[in-house]
């Protein structure tokens, strides 16, 4: 650190001299280069949470925290008469095409661009799950989110990201 000069024409002015700099310099130019285009980390990202939408369906709710009701007689009656498989009439699953196309399969929308990422379904009828639905034909459906983030995700998450920006 040099001391306080004093010149007329530009007033008082310090420097300082760090040790290491050029090397943390170095490191910071290479984060913020790599945090230019983060497509690698997103797509870790998003095989994460399509493993989680996974789970969700596995644990029937419980994976994101609150277990799904069970289906009602009725629903049950109704799957019978459609001829689904007792195996297949767990909560949200009929045809199955929901459960599929958050996994990763058929009717999945995943996203991944140089600073975000996103899973999702083209399935219209995802969002009466999320948030239930009432006054239909079909009576009262609670809530059955089939997919989201856990806390262990979003750390995780920002692991892979903290990662990648720092080269590792």
């Amino acid at each position: 650190m040099s001391p306080l000069a004093n010149s007329y024409r530009s007033g008082p002015s310090m420097a300082l001299k760090m040790d290491g700099i050029g090397a943390t310099s170095t490191m910071l130019r290479d984060a913020a280069a790599r945090g230019e285009d983060m497509r690698p980390a997103m797509a870790r990202i998003r095989d994460l949470l399509i493993e989680g939408n996974k789970k969700q369906f596995a644990t029937q709710g419980s994976f994101l925290g609150t277990p799904w009701p069970a289906s009602s007689p009725e629903t049950l009656a109704r799957k019978a008469r459609a001829g689904i498989l007792p195996s297949l009439s767990a909560s949200l699953v009929a045809s199955g095409d929901l459960e599929q196309s958050l996994s990763g399969g058929k009717g999945g929308r995943t996203r991944v661009s140089k600073g975000s990422v996103s899973v999702g379904t083209s399935l219209f009828y995802a969002i009466f799950a999320i948030g239930g639905a009432s006054g239909g034909r079909r009576g009262t459906e609670p809530a059955r989110p089939p997919l989201g983030i856990n806390e262990a995700e979003r750390l995780t998450s920002l692991r892979i990201m903290t990662d990648y920006l720092l080269g590792l």
